[in-house]
């Protein structure tokens, strides 16, 4: 049984011990009451990106998975000194799934505004404990998610990439899986996998003789003829955007599962739409898809990144029977341009076999000319060799030229003897380079005794 004693202070309050059951119950308590839930071993997926909403402030975007019955909370660090908590509730839930092993996970986001005083750069990251148990590189570790948040040079946001939580890889053979990037300002990039530093994983998945790679079309390759189905591994691909020199990254994290076909099932195949879309705002950007499995089964297909006002036919998250055909149409608009997307198609048979299919999309502005000036921005929108109009002195403004026909001596000093208002119209090409000029003269007076005469030379 638990007991109550006490006794006086040197200050004369009461004070009490708690012991047994009660000191317990009271613990339990001070946990259930702190800022942050009690460390878990929850965490399955992370990626953390950013957007320029003007000036120096940023709009960041975390999406996350966690067990499903443990929604992680953390604090997010903007990298400058100030941080904000992220519980549960605060974290919009997206998607839950499934993996082989029948083990729920919940994706969710979240995301906030925040202001900083300069164009930095900074990192902004969330880190906490723990990751599945399971997992055979990064039992119980840690997680570091990271993003550099950069505005120098205009940079408007920071690389995009999606990845099944769970992304499966078929036991015995080379696996070769593409990594769908996306950079809103067409910066070039490279991939390449995390350190234990920058993810928290002790290791890259690996095994006696083969370790987890990306090769230099961005695609994830790994021979897993020494793995075992069922296994799990966490994995970190760092995304490093180049802006004029300066490099930035984001992080991409997710867990691998090691599965194989058996004689009553096999995973089922998908293709479409692949690599970078360049795609212009105001026009019908389509992309297609198709699945079949081998087996016969009906597929669920589920889409992750997809932009709000695109539709897909079929719908994400329905069922759909084999073999199957697909759509995804969005018409982006001007709020989009400057946007990046990166799209993955996931098909799973009844038994949680899959195959996945990714693209990813790049907004500009049109160009229908294709001079490299946005139709928004070119005065002449169906003309390459023309791009801009600038006047001279104002747009519908003249200025006034007077002249003394007895130059350079003073004469009557009366500045009539031929008096012009001008307007200059100059039109330039997409390289700035002067192809045209218009001249609007107005005559307001000749009040000369000489017959004089008016040119303009150009230099």
């Amino acid at each position: 049984m638990s007991s109550v004693k006490a006794k006086k202070d040197h200050q004369g309050f009461e004070k009490k011990r708690l012991t047994g059951s009660r000191f317990m119950k009271c613990l339990l308590l001070i946990v259930c009451m702190s800022t942050l839930p009690i460390e878990a071993t929850h965490f399955r997926y992370g990626h953390m990106t950013w957007t320029r909403v003007g000036g120096d402030t940023v709009e960041i975007t975390v999406t996350t998975a966690w067990r499903t019955a443990f929604i992680g909370s953390y604090y997010l660090y903007f990298g400058d000194g100030d941080r904000v908590p992220v519980y549960a509730n605060s974290q919009t839930q997206l998607f839950t799934g499934t993996d082989l092993q029948g083990e729920s996970y919940t994706i969710t986001q979240f995301k906030t505004l925040h202001a900083y005083a300069s164009e930095g750069p900074f990192t902004a990251y969330f880190s906490s404990c723990c990751r599945v148990s399971t997992l055979i590189n990064a039992s119980d570790a840690s997680y570091l998610i990271e993003a550099t948040v950069d505005l120098r040079n205009g940079n408007s946001g920071s690389p995009v990439s999606s990845m099944p939580v769970i992304l499966q890889m078929t036991q015995g053979q080379v696996n070769t899986v593409p990594v769908p990037v996306a950079d809103p300002d067409g910066d070039s990039f490279s991939l390449r996998m995390a350190t234990s530093v920058e993810s928290g994983i002790p290791g890259t998945p690996s095994t006696a003789s083969h370790t987890l790679s990306l090769d230099s079309n961005n695609n994830l390759v790994w021979n897993t003829a020494e793995t075992v189905i069922g296994q799990k591994y966490a994995a970190q691909v760092i995304i490093e955007e180049n802006l004029n020199g300066s490099i930035g990254k984001v992080a991409l994290d997710f867990i691998i599962e090691i599965v194989g076909n058996s004689g009553n099932n096999s995973s089922p195949t998908c293709s479409g739409t692949s690599g970078l879309q360049v795609i212009n705002a105001g026009q019908l950007f389509s992309a297609s898809f198709s699945a079949d499995d081998p087996d016969g089964d009906d597929l669920t297909v589920t889409a992750l990144g997809l932009p709000s006002c695109a539709v897909m036919f079929p719908a994400s998250v329905s069922t759909v029977t084999s073999p199957a055909a697909g759509t995804i149409d969005w018409t982006p608009d001007s709020s989009n341009i400057g946007q990046a997307y990166a799209i993955t198609l996931i098909f799973e048979d009844p038994d949680g076999l899959q195959c996945i299919s990714s693209f990813s999309m790049q907004v500009q502005a049109t160009d229908t000319d294709g001079d490299g000036i946005s139709d928004d921005n070119d005065a002449f929108p169906n003309d390459s060799t023309k791009a801009f109009l600038s006047y001279s002195p104002a747009k519908n403004v003249y200025a006034t030229l007077a002249f003394e026909d007895n130059w350079p001596q003073k004469g009557d000093y009366d500045f009539n003897d031929l008096v012009v208002d001008y307007n200059f119209t100059l039109c330039s090409n997409a390289s700035n380079e002067v192809v045209q000029i218009e001249a609007d003269l107005v005559v307001r007076a000749a009040g000369a005794a000489f017959q004089n005469g008016f040119g303009i030379q150009f230099p």
